[in-house]
């Protein structure tokens, strides 16, 4: 078997299924960032810092790591933060929903420039409540639709949430947990809403560590628009001519970018629905508005 592994994807909001082959891109993120570290360590100590400091200043360069402890009035013992790219007015939860680990849910990102999402899709950051893990579901929607329903590749009797290891090689099930982003492996997840509060939960709320954070896709592709080549980003352009200013923009970066844009508070955060279909209006009025020339 080749170095790149074939897997199923998703659209982590739950849009069609498709295969492709991709390497795990974060692996070179991963080892920049040990050096990094360690470059940072050896800094430490010439300064006379402490080991503490030298990882304080990592953790506060691009995004802030914050430990969610999840209310225990809350379903599930196991506690992940999940990300999912969603057609606007489906939502932000993940209840009949696939979601993923950044390192995921980046790509699919970049992949979905072309759909629906260019103009009325949002990322969101959830944490979740887990009783233990089960098999993986591919969650989807209708053409024009924002119903999901999910479709267990494995019988799933107790709808239970799904998880699916994407990584060359593969990550351990269960999967290792961390506060980082960076530190998980490339994991798929799915979520049967006949299992929510009852072997899966969601947290709601808008504030602190566990807070769930929501923006705007538009925003991240204009990000990665100007760390290319179009320093004005995408706005007044179609979705394919912004998918060509990304096109150079390495992996690695826009990973990086990914996490600044919703951890790093880069893009603007949408706390209500009304205030996500209110934009969804803003921009179909500006595209449809605008003569593209690509």
């Amino acid at each position: 078997m080749s170095s790149n592994r074939v897997f199923s994807t998703f659209d982590s909001g739950g849009h069609g299924t498709q295969a492709f082959s991709r390497e795990s891109s974060h692996k070179g993120v991963l080892a920049r960032g040990i050096l990094f570290n360690m470059s940072l360590a050896r800094l430490a100590l010439a300064m006379g810092l402490s080991t503490a400091a030298a990882e304080n200043m990592t953790a506060s360069s691009a995004y802030p790591i914050h430990h969610c402890s999840y209310p225990k009035t809350k379903v599930g013992s196991i506690h992940a933060a999940v990300y999912h790219i969603y057609w606007g007015g489906s939502g932000h939860g993940v209840s009949e929903k696939n979601a993923a680990t950044a390192v995921f849910d980046y790509e699919w990102a970049g992949r979905s420039i072309n759909r629906e999402y260019y103009k009325g899709g949002y990322i969101a950051k959830v944490h979740v409540g887990v009783t233990q893990w089960g098999p993986y579901a591919d969650c989807d929607h209708a053409a024009g639709s924002h119903v999901y329903v999910c479709k267990p590749r494995q019988p799933n009797p107790g709808n239970l949430a799904g998880v699916l290891p994407c990584g060359n090689p593969q990550g351990p099930i269960p999967p290792v947990l961390h506060d980082d982003p960076l530190k998980m492996e490339n994991y798929a997840y799915s979520f049967p809403a006949a299992g929510k509060d009852k072997t899966w939960s969601e947290y709601d709320g808008k504030k602190g560590p566990c807070g769930m954070i929501r923006i705007k896709a538009k925003c991240l592709y204009n990000h990665w628009a100007k760390a290319g080549t179009c320093p004005k980003g995408c706005d007044g352009i179609d979705s394919h001519a912004c998918a060509q200013c990304s096109a150079g923009v390495p992996n690695d970066k826009k990973l990086q970018i990914f996490l600044e844009a919703i951890d790093g508070g880069k893009c603007h955060r949408y706390e209500t629905a009304e205030e996500e279909l209110q934009e969804i209006q803003r921009e179909e009025l500006l595209m449809n508005a605008t003569d593209v020339i690509v």
